[in-house]
């Protein structure tokens, strides 16, 4: 796909956006942009400006060229009313904005009655947003480790899949 056919996409679908090959200096800089604008990078990702533009109330942050075949799917999320940030870049503003007393429901029979200790902890990563291979590293277990305990844990807790467990862990 081109830099043109993205551009007629992303008007098609009434998406405010801006193009840029980089941004440099701050986010605030950029106060000619509406906070819904969905600003597309043509650099290497950088996470740090992620969050500064997450910040800024920014709809998402679309890398080039390394992101472009997710566009239907960026397009979809937007249109729906979502944002479009990297997995890592949500994982830090959530844990930043919650301590972690308020990731799950402690209430919950599933937390307190068959969980074991270090399914408990899988769980609360999980919870917020943790990939398998990000839990393997922060937990200093392999990954196939990671995957035989969500098993168990989706199993005890009666769901499918993650989204379900996140919900029921948090919400019920």
């Amino acid at each position: 796909m081109t830099q043109g056919q993205l551009e007629t996409k992303l008007l098609k679908n009434n998406i405010d956006y801006v193009l840029c090959q980089e941004l440099k200096g701050h986010v605030d800089s950029y106060t000619e942009f509406n906070k819904g604008t969905l600003f597309i990078i043509n650099s290497v990702k950088n996470l740090e400006l992620e969050l500064e533009l997450f910040d800024f109330g920014a709809k998402g942050a679309f890398w080039l060229p390394e992101e472009l075949y997710l566009i239907d799917e960026l397009i979809t999320t937007l249109n729906m009313g979502g944002l479009w940030f990297d997995r890592l870049t949500m994982s830090k503003k959530i844990k930043n904005n919650s301590n972690d007393s308020t990731y799950l429901n402690f209430s919950n029979p599933v937390l307190t009655t068959s969980l074991t200790k270090r399914e408990f902890e899988i769980a609360e990563l999980v919870v917020i947003g943790l990939s398998n291979r990000e839990i393997a590293q922060k937990k200093c277990i392999s990954e196939t480790t990671v995957k035989s305990h969500l098993k168990n844990i989706l199993a005890k807790a009666d769901v499918k899949n993650r989204t379900a467990l996140v919900n029921k862990l948090r919400f019920q």
